[in-house]
C-alpha cells in the first residue's frame, strides 16, 4: 500500500472516529435528558416495512 493511501485510510478512520464520538455523546445527553439508559432510547426516524433490496 502507498503511502497516499495509507494516510488517506487514516483519515478516514479518525474522521469515522469523531462521528462516533459525537453520537455517542449525543446519546448520552438524550439519556439524562429523559432520564433513562442509552438503550431505552428509540429513533423517531420511520423506516418502511418492506424494503426492496
Amino acid at each position: 500500500m502507498h503511502n497516499q493511501s495509507r494516510s488517506i485510510m487514516a483519515k478516514r478512520l479518525a474522521e469515522q472516529g469523531i462521528v462516533d464520538q459525537k453520537v455517542k455523546s449525543c446519546m448520552m445527553e438524550a439519556a439524562r435528558k429523559y432520564n433513562c439508559s442509552v438503550t431505552e432510547l428509540k429513533s423517531l426516524v420511520e423506516y418502511p416495512e418492506d424494503i426492496d433490496w
